[in-house]
């Protein structure tokens, strides 16, 4: 029940989180959110703060005792490049579109 209960509170934090970078992401020019909010900063902590405990005492403990096989590497590869280019594409539309002049109406 208590292991239960220690996975439930994260994931509660990180719903949250994830409404407050996804409206950052999709902010229009007037909307109220132009920043990130304290949730999503605390997700992004704790998401490091488990990777840096899982690193460090991966190591000591024997659990990442022998390399990566060449396969596991490529498909990580594979995963961060897809996704950088996918940031890289979204980025370069949005600053297009910003740059873009945009068409007045026109006064009846």
């Amino acid at each position: 029940m208590a292991d239960t209960q220690l996975v439930n509170i994260p994931f509660l934090i990180y719903i949250r989180g994830a409404q407050e970078y996804y409206l950052f992401i999709e902010k229009g020019e007037s909307d109220y959110f132009n920043k990130l909010g304290p949730f999503a900063w605390l997700g992004m902590a704790v998401v490091l703060a488990e990777t840096l405990v899982v690193v460090k005492f991966g190591r000591a403990g024997g659990t990442f005792g022998a390399p990566f096989p060449l396969r596991v590497k490529a498909a990580w590869a594979i995963v961060v490049g897809g996704g950088a280019a996918v940031l890289a594409a979204w980025a370069a539309r949005e600053r297009l579109a910003a740059a873009r002049p945009r068409a007045r109406p026109k006064a009846a």
